[in-house]
């Protein structure tokens, strides 16, 4: 598994594991939020539930948009790993990418503010922050493989500054001792 998968994966699953609470129990997440425990009011639980519902489908959209699930009902195990990509993949790695690393400043901010330094935020802000990584790693890093199949080198390397002459050399006599066997072909 590459690492674009892993932060497909990771990232629907913690959407999905902070919809849970939301969508179950409201109560659960006003205690852990506010300094307060009182029961929630009907606009509470409302936004908490519709928070939580919101949350599943973007999961769900997210795999799909980054091409974890096959779209066009073709088998994603006959292709290979790299094959697996969309046109819509480089724009959802950078607004998943983004999206979690706005929520990993945002609940440390609310971490850090909070004179009772409450746990949940300090716990959301390393899991996106932690995702937010994944998501650099994967944009600089993992948008497939750019391994020629011909040779074996990397498609991305260029001679600059220094120049590879041991590589010049083979081609120079790979191309001479081509030219002497279409000579001799003839």
């Amino acid at each position: 598994m590459n690492s674009f998968n892993l932060f497909c994966y990771a990232t629907a699953g913690w959407l999905a594991l902070q919809a849970t609470p939301l969508i179950i129990s409201p109560r659960i997440i006003v205690a852990l939020l506010s300094n307060d425990i009182h029961q929630p009011n009907s606009l509470e639980t409302y936004f908490a539930r519709f928070l939580g519902l919101t949350l599943i489908p973007f999961a769900i959209l997210f795999l799909f948009l980054s091409g974890a699930f096959p779209l066009d009902g073709s088998s994603s195990l006959s292709e290979p790993e790299d094959a697996q990509t969309t046109p819509y993949t480089t724009p959802t790695l950078l607004l998943a990418g983004l999206y979690h690393t706005s929520i990993s400043f945002y609940t440390y901010s609310r971490y850090v503010q909070r004179s009772t330094s409450q746990f949940s935020y300090l716990l959301a802000a390393t899991v996106s922050g932690l995702l937010a990584a994944l998501g650099l790693w994967s944009t600089m890093f993992g948008n497939g493989s750019h391994i020629s199949k011909r040779t074996g080198a990397d498609k991305r390397t260029s001679g600059w500054p220094f120049k590879n002459t041991v590589e010049t050399k083979r081609r120079k006599g790979k191309g001479r001792q081509e030219e002497g066997i279409e000579l001799k072909e003839l």
